[in-house]
């Protein structure tokens, strides 16, 4: 199983445009301009506001969707190619309360659908489980510029053995099971995350479950909140799950530095750190 993917997107919002606005003391503008607009706000909310929200690419089949951004694509006999989704924009207002925080993050949220959904030739819903939320693609263009709905990546149905795994064989086998279902490669990048508790072991149900649920699963099993950005590779084919922990707003360490603090589900303690490695014998 691949937990550092070799050429995976990396977890990063790609916005240079993009952020927060202050314009008083209770509201802010969001201002996207951005390849992939919503990947790139649930980047700044979950990142700024602390916000549980993921997103996910729709397929990318009609060609003037896609840039090609690649510096040598001037020339037609070129064999590199960076494709990328085309960059479109919007921007929302929203209120905040006296700690600076959205006064109502579900409402924030399907104002920012609502705003997307008018001006991109994508269509989105918004999923909610508790206080876990993703955007969630429904239809798309396809090679032939027609609309159609479709079922997003993770929609899709998928069934794992039934029984008690460690987490690097549970994250393997859902990779391996979305492949099937998509037909093309799907990776679940963990970053670090997975390696500070490799002795961890997660369930799965009996019956086939829509891979959002499953890979919550196994999330929640963490005891700590994360949020993913599910992304396609243009034209090239397969998808990239960055699986991103959700932290708290920097503090200072008593001792010097400073670190990030994880967010825990509800009910939850924090997992006992893990033992030193062991001295070699030689």
């Amino acid at each position: 199983m691949l937990l550092a993917l070799v050429g995976a997107t990396p977890a990063l919002a790609q916005n240079p445009e993009a952020g927060v606005t202050i314009l008083g003391q209770s509201e802010r503008v969001l201002r996207i301009d951005s390849y992939r607009p919503l990947d790139s706000a649930a980047y700044i909310l979950a990142s700024d506001y602390q916000i549980n929200i993921s997103a996910e690419d729709p397929p990318f089949a009609f060609s003037d969707d896609i840039l090609d951004s690649h510096p040598s694509r001037q020339n037609p006999l070129a064999e590199d190619h960076a494709y990328s989704p085309k960059r479109s924009s919007f921007e929302v207002r929203f209120s905040v309360n006296s700690a600076r925080y959205p006064t109502n993050n579900r409402e924030l949220l399907d104002q920012v659908v609502a705003v997307y959904n008018r001006k991109s030739n994508f269509q989105y819903r918004l999923q909610q489980e508790g206080d876990f939320f993703s955007f969630v693609p429904i239809s798309a263009r396809d090679r032939t510029c027609r609309v159609i709905g479709i079922d997003a990546l993770l929609d899709q149905k998928i069934s794992l053995p039934n029984d008690k795994m460690g987490i690097y064989r549970a994250v393997a086998a859902i990779e391996s099971a979305m492949s099937r279902n998509a037909r093309e490669p799907v990776y679940v990048n963990t970053q670090d995350w997975i390696n500070r508790i490799p002795d961890l072991k997660v369930s799965f149900p009996s019956t086939s479950e829509p891979a959002r649920d499953i890979l919550l699963t196994v999330i929640k099993a963490t005891h700590y909140r994360f949020y993913w950005l599910a992304r396609e590779r243009p034209l090239r084919g397969g998808w990239t799950i960055n699986v991103i922990p959700l932290t708290g707003r920097t503090v200072r360490e008593p001792g010097g530095g400073f670190r990030d603090p994880g967010i825990l589900w509800p009910g939850q303690l924090p997992l006992p750190p893990m033992p030193p490695p062991r001295a070699s014998n030689r």
